[in-house]
């Protein structure tokens, strides 16, 4: 417990830094804000549900939120991630249909440099909040399992600008990998009813590499118009897998996304507006 009780308190201190942050932005930098809709595949092994694997069409909601701080003399960016995940698979016979739903919620501050010319980098540390469920349709006492994790991990990140025939495009790569955290899981064999008469012993646990390996990587480019808003598709690859208590537990996911993104300048009614130049995040 007093492992799980370090990492409940570096979480819990690292979204107090997250407050802080909010309100330490620089005057003039622009916030990035990024809608996307998907549509992928997905593979979903739960032995908890079933010895086999369920296979389908996954659908995809995801917002960002990208600004400049003023930590480190302004290096810093703090980012905002919002993703809504849920899918629709069957069995290999396809006598069964199996639902996942994923709602998941991430913030990182990470610094931000450019070793080289063109290239942007950023590089940091991210908290996660996950929550979920695999509900399986065949299933009569436990139909379902509830997926909870809380993160904390490194995220990385590069952009780079191309112009082709007169098109400026923007490519960037995102990966993130949680090392540390804390994950429900009851134990094999255990009922919700036993769950329900207060037998919460040994349903959460300390999470991390030996147990859990959670990832995330996205492939982006972004087409600037005349207008307001960028054109921006995705391509983003989900890994969940956990293993504890003689269960396994692996969801993987494959989507392509489009979507709209802008550059706004964004004030509370108490602050006067400033005046450029104005400072883009990946600028």
């Amino acid at each position: 417990m007093k492992k799980i009780d370090k990492i409940i308190a570096s979480i819990i201190l690292f979204f107090i830094c997250s407050t802080l942050s909010h309100a330490q932005e620089l005057k003039n930098s622009l916030t990035y804000d990024s809608y996307m809709v998907g549509l992928g595949n997905n593979s979903v092994y739960d032995t908890y549900l079933s010895p086999l694997k369920y296979k389908g069409t996954n659908f995809t909601f995801l917002f960002e939120q990208m600004k400049m701080t003023k930590l480190a003399d302004g290096k810093i960016a703090r980012q905002h991630l919002f993703t809504v995940d849920f899918s629709n698979s069957k069995n290999e016979s396809g006598t069964a249909n199996q639902y996942t739903g994923m709602f998941e919620y991430g913030f990182g501050l990470l610094y931000k440099f450019k070793p080289v010319n063109k290239f942007t980098f950023f590089a940091g540390l991210k908290a996660d909040a996950l929550l979920g469920f695999v509900y399986n349709t065949r299933n009569g006492n436990n139909p379902a399992t509830p997926k909870v994790n809380l993160n904390l991990g490194f995220s990385g990140m590069a952009t780079y600008p191309l112009s082709f025939a007169n098109q400026l495009m923007f490519f960037r790569y995102q990966v993130d990998l949680p090392f540390a955290g804390i994950m429900y899981a009851h134990e094999y064999g255990q009922s919700y009813y036993e769950i329900d008469m207060e037998n919460y012993n040994g349903i959460f646990h300390f999470a991390s590499f030996h147990n859990q390996i959670l990832m995330r990587n996205m492939l982006s480019v972004e087409f600037p118009s005349k207008h307001a808003y960028t054109l921006k598709i995705s391509y983003m690859n989900n890994l969940y897998e956990t293993r504890i208590n003689d269960l396994n537990t692996q969801i993987w996911t494959n989507s392509f996304l489009i979507g709209i993104s802008y550059n706004l300048l964004k004030v509370s009614s108490k602050k006067a507006y400033t005046e450029g130049p104005y400072q883009s995040i990946f600028n």
